[in-house]
């Protein structure tokens, strides 16, 4: 047992009833109470047992990220400006039920020679990990994936980013 946590607990409990001392049976209470904690963090894996829902779903999004941060120059074209000024390739998220994307390019200009940086937005699903990753999906038939969803017909509807014209990408249908 966590002693820091039991303590916390039992000083929670005397202030919720309002006494000073507990009694045998509301320690006991308190020290459950922590064992439960404890247990459902280790089925859920939180970094904390008492951490809410939300927090597993952003440390879920921040991988998403990093897996678009890493692989999406391996298939998409990216600014590689060789002056001074550009040369960034930027990737704005958005998670949420719309999925979506688009690519731009933006000239930059520093004192003498301008540049190119490459802004890209991707509306993911709020359970991406899931929904792709975790399936298989997130690198299918050499294109990455925003988002998959199960058909009444049992194939999958992927919905995946194609290369346009440029640095533009736009999003397209397959089924799996």
């Amino acid at each position: 047992m966590w002693f820091r946590e039991i303590k916390s607990a039992e000083a929670h409990y005397r202030k919720v009833l309002g006494k000073k001392k507990l009694t045998t049976a509301q320690k006991i209470y308190c020290k459950e109470a922590v064992a439960k904690g404890i247990k459902r963090y280790e089925i859920n894996k939180f970094p904390s047992p008492y951490n809410p829902v939300e927090t597993k779903i952003i440390l879920e999004q921040e991988e998403a990220e990093e897996f678009f941060y890493e692989k999406y120059p391996k298939y998409y074209r990216v600014s590689k400006s060789g002056v001074k000024y550009g040369g960034h390739n930027v990737i704005l998220f958005r998670f949420g039920k719309h999925i979506h994307c688009s690519g731009i390019s933006e000239t930059v200009y520093g004192k003498k020679y301008p540049g190119t940086n490459s802004v890209i937005q991707l509306y993911l699903p709020t359970l991406w990990k899931k929904r792709v990753l975790d399936k298989g999906f997130a690198e299918y038939d050499g294109r990455l994936t925003l988002d998959a969803g199960l058909e009444p017909d049992g194939r999958y509807k992927l919905i995946q980013i194609k290369q346009s014209r440029g640095f533009s990408v736009e999003p397209i249908v397959v089924y799996a």
